[in-house]
């Protein structure tokens, strides 16, 4: 089961529950100030820094430095220039993986930077968070077991729970997909004057696959339908409609996306709306993402 700490105050200095290890997951949501000069993620040991990771936004020039800092001295900064996925005013979600021999960093859905340790990963005890930044959440995972031989019924469940994740919002299922009998459920508000938003199961959290979809539910208001199709290798397949539309302007919904052995249920406030035949294994679902006109109040996979 996860581990979240919601809306702390910056700057922000807490234990990581169970300590750090090899796979386990941090997960930070959060929004760059308008005015921001820079802020940091520091993973720590005491007053040791294992990994500091520092947007700063200059004149001209955003850009992200990563060091680590031990006895009181700085080693040799790494810097990012290219492509840096933070901005003033804007939302963001980061996520740090922690593998063999290095941190593997990404933001917003994508992978941006891989950091080689520098020191022994087991020192690590806390995050700390200061600068220019608002915090929605922290979230701890544990490292991901491999899934038993798959079956109809829930197994290799994530156990994600989140709690008013910023919209967009994407984050990973887990490195073994999503198995038959896992549930996620969604509880969200939709705008009152909304045009569509969209709910993805997606390939992989970074690299080549992430920009596949094997399933895409969207909702749109002016046509009163919902669209569901899957895109692989950069194509979308043929698009299906109709259907009861459930959906209403600044109403509240709960929406669950039940995997079963053919297809993915649909539910909506407790009655069934859809079921969407697998395309792609579910098994090369490894993420999500809730974009549009709705705000999120939780996510739950189980």
């Amino acid at each position: 089961m996860a581990d979240v700490v919601t809306n702390p105050a910056v700057p922000y200095s807490g234990n990581i529950p169970g300590g750090y290890s090899s796979n386990k997951t941090i997960y930070v949501q959060g929004f760059v100030l308008p005015q921001s000069n820079r802020f940091h993620v520091n993973l720590q040991s005491g007053e040791d820094i294992a990994f500091h990771f520092n947007p700063r936004f200059q004149a001209g020039q955003n850009l992200v430095v990563c060091n680590t800092k031990v006895g009181g001295k700085w080693g040799a900064e790494e810097r990012s220039l290219d492509n840096v996925p933070f901005d003033q005013g804007k939302s963001f979600e980061l996520v740090i993986l922690c593998e063999g021999n290095e941190f593997k960093v990404c933001v917003n859905g994508r992978h941006f930077l891989d950091y080689k340790h520098r020191v022994d990963l087991h020192q690590i005890t806390s995050v700390n968070v200061a600068g220019d930044v608002a915090i929605t959440s922290i979230r701890y995972d544990p490292p991901s077991t491999e899934a038993k031989a798959l079956q109809e019924g829930p197994q290799g469940q994530p156990g994600i729970q989140i709690s008013n994740p910023s919209t967009p919002f994407c984050g990973p299922i887990g490195p073994s997909g999503l198995q038959y009998g896992n549930m996620i459920t969604m509880k969200l508000t939709v705008s009152p004057a909304p045009n569509r938003f969209a709910i993805n199961l997606n390939g992989a959290y970074y690299g080549p696959q992430q920009d596949d979809i094997a399933f895409h539910f969207n909702p749109r208001f002016a046509e009163r339908t919902i669209v569901r199709n899957s895109k692989r290798n950069g194509k979308w397949g043929g698009e299906e409609r109709g259907g009861a539309f459930p959906f209403a302007p600044s109403g509240t919904h709960e929406v669950t996306i039940l995997c079963m052995r053919k297809c993915l249920r649909v539910q909506v406030d407790g009655h069934h709306v859809i079921d969407y035949n697998h395309r792609h294994g579910p098994q090369g679902v490894k993420s999500m993402n809730v974009d549009g006109d709705v705000t999120i109040h939780a996510i739950n996979i189980d």
